[in-house]
């Protein structure tokens, strides 16, 4: 016979809701003692007495908008965090993560509008001191603050949790003002000089991670208001701010993890390419003077590289060029630029390479680089020489006259400096050998000195039309020989060139 009764039915459910019931019950417990002792009242008057503008507020965020621009600008990270002791941005940003987890429009206005005002008089001061300062190269202190990811979202949420903490539990708050002012005031000195020096990529890449920093502070902050129990008095439970927060944070994360992923690409692009060089110059002992990864559009990039060695390679570029492709793919190309240099000037520029401490070293490259506006492969100092080195790019604008004349330019600027320009290598002209005078001619003296700055002794001198004379040859001769340059006679010729004038080529033997 069979029977009517159902199984009994399994105990996972039952289970299941004893263990969550469990978990509840513990977290409850967890929030009650971890709410003990605050109190709520006292903790919205200090925020409240916080939110608001005033001289002190105002002269404050100049002085430390003005210590953080200078530090970015030399490139001095003890002056940038220095500059955080006087921020009091901390006040309004937690006062505003607060005024969102109350729901208070009053307080939310009033810390807005104070935020307002101190962003903008820390704009103003580090857009006019950008603009009076000499010092208009981008360093790695501003290009640090141009291109957020997702661990500087990380290190915003972090800094707001520790100020909100600070707050609720009345503790000394100076050391976490100090991360907040970190993560805010040094991207508004970099919006400051990238629109002073209109850079706008500088500029716009700032921006974008104040205000992810902004936001995530201010969120960070609301969300531990909530769990300390600071709770609107209209509503039971706030859920949808709940999911107000985690959906900003979910938008604003997206952008910052593909920027993460792209700082990533272009990392393993920058170790590859080192790589390569090392390989390429096996037993040379290669100095790597820049490596500059450029985004190119359609996802491209162009990898420039300028190698020191003690001797150039045949093919090299190609070579280079080649193994990018193979190892990483048909979207990056290689751009090898070499420089022969013998052992004793290898060591010297490679000692300059090195990473040095802040000092007025420094502050004399960016002026250097400052000086020469025109499209370089290399700038730098030998300051146990006393040498000043600038290598021109091809496409830099300037012919042999345009870069003695900036060579002459910066020797009067970088007085206690032997400064050299190295112009793009190019043809030289048809010149006169002499000048009317009796000394050699201005154009033959700037081919001399352009094969000079190429590394170039042994020359061969073509004439056109008539030969030289004995007495030209005597007389050139004496010249060349104090000069150190070695000169043979080539060929004249007779058709497609000024007749009694000369050009200079290499002589390979």
């Amino acid at each position: 016979m069979m029977s009517d009764s159902k199984p009994p039915s399994p105990p996972s459910s039952a289970a299941s809701n004893f263990w969550l019931r469990r978990v509840e019950r513990l977290f409850d417990v967890f929030l009650s003692r971890s709410r003990r002792g605050v109190d709520h009242v006292a903790v919205i008057e200090h925020v409240d007495d916080n939110a608001g503008s005033s001289n002190r507020y105002l002269i404050m965020t100049a002085l430390s908008a003005a210590i953080a621009v200078l530090g970015m600008m030399l490139n001095s990270p003890a002056v940038v965090i220095g500059a955080m002791l006087l921020s009091p941005l901390m006040g309004p940003i937690t006062s505003f993560g607060f005024s969102l987890s109350l729901l208070s429009w009053r307080r939310m206005r009033k810390s807005a509008m104070t935020l307002l005002v101190g962003f903008a008089i820390a704009f103003l001061t580090t857009w006019f001191l950008s603009l009076v300062s000499p010092l208009k190269e981008p360093t790695a202190e501003i290009l640090a603050r141009t291109r957020p990811n997702f661990f500087d979202l990380l290190i915003a949420v972090f800094s707001g949790v520790a100020g909100a903490y600070a707050v609720v539990r009345e503790r000394d708050e100076t050391i976490i003002g100090v991360a907040i002012a970190t993560a805010l005031m040094p991207p508004i000195a970099a919006i400051g000089f990238g629109v002073s020096t209109l850079d706008f990529r500088i500029a716009g890449g700032a921006f974008f991670l104040f205000i992810t920093n902004l936001v995530a502070i201010s969120l960070s902050a609301t969300g531990i208001a909530l769990f300390y129990g600071f709770r609107p008095q209209m509503t039971k439970t706030p859920a949808a701010l709940r999911f107000g927060v985690l959906f900003v944070f979910a938008v604003m994360s997206v952008p910052l993890v593909f920027s993460l992923q792209t700082i990533a690409r272009e990392g393993q692009i920058t170790r590859e390419a080192r790589q390569m060089v090392n390989d390429l110059y096996a037993g040379e002992d290669p100095r790597i003077g820049s490596l500059d990864v450029l985004p190119q559009k359609n996802g491209k990039y162009l990898v420039k590289v300028l190698v020191f060695a003690k001797h150039t390679k045949d093919g090299a570029e190609e070579d280079f060029d080649t193994r990018l492709k193979v190892r990483l793919g048909k979207k990056v190309t290689g751009q090898l630029d070499q420089v022969s240099l013998s052992e004793p000037d290898l060591e010297r520029f490679a000692n300059s390479l090195r990473p040095q401490p802040i000092d007025p070293a420094v502050a004399r490259r960016t002026q250097l680089s400052a000086a020469v506006p025109f499209e370089s492969r290399f700038l730098g100092f030998d300051e146990g020489r006393k040498i000043g080195l600038v290598m021109l790019e091809t496409n830099s604008g300037l012919d042999l006259e345009g870069a003695w004349a900036l060579e002459d330019a910066l020797q009067r600027r970088f007085g206690d400096y032997d400064i050299q320009v190295m112009p793009a290598r190019q043809p030289t002209d048809w010149v006169p050998v002499f000048s009317a005078e009796g000394g050699l001619s201005q154009g033959f003296e700037r081919s001399l000195w352009a094969y000079k700055r190429w590394g170039e002794a042994k020359l061969e001198l073509t004439v056109c039309g008539e030969p030289l004379t004995e007495e030209a040859r005597a007389k050139l001769q004496t010249e060349l020989d104090a000069r150190g340059t070695q000169l043979t006679i080539g060929p004249v010729r007779t058709a497609n060139c000024p007749e009694g004038q000369v050009r200079l080529w290499r002589n390979a033997g």
